[in-house]
């Protein structure tokens, strides 16, 4: 792990280890022993990032409600299974497990960012002044 970070991976692993330290001082990948667990971290919430930059870029921010980020959700979920079915058994999609989990954990991210937001209404609805 001595090669060279690339600049948008170097500062998630800034930022993430920043909040790290400052929700969980104490926790062992604040430790030099423990920095390759950290720089994995860093790698795979660099690749979620990186998916949901590229959500906002293809569907603009969406703003759905629960029930319809659920089934977005349920359907990437239902990727990362067959993509774990087909790695496990053998398949077509099993060289995709950790794309899938990435499409997987990015939903779960913008569900989270929508909440955040307080834009979304059920159908029906009138939007927020």
């Amino acid at each position: 792990m001595n090669e060279p970070l690339p600049e948008a991976v170097e500062r998630v692993h800034r930022l993430f280890l920043r909040k790290l330290a400052a929700e969980y001082p104490d926790h062992p990948w604040l430790k030099r022993d423990d920095a390759q667990a950290a720089m994995r971290m860093t790698n795979a919430l660099a690749s979620v990032l990186a998916e949901r930059e590229r959500q906002d870029v293809k569907f603009g921010e969406q703003n759905n409600d629960p029930f319809v980020y659920l089934t977005v959700l349920m359907e990437e979920v239902g990727e990362l299974a067959q993509a774990a079915l087909h790695t496990r058994f053998g398949g077509h999609a099993a060289v995709g497990l950790r794309t899938e989990a990435v499409h997987t954990a990015a939903v779960a991210l913008a569900i989270v960012e929508c909440l955040d937001r307080g834009k979304w209404r059920w159908p029906g609805e009138d939007p927020a002044p």
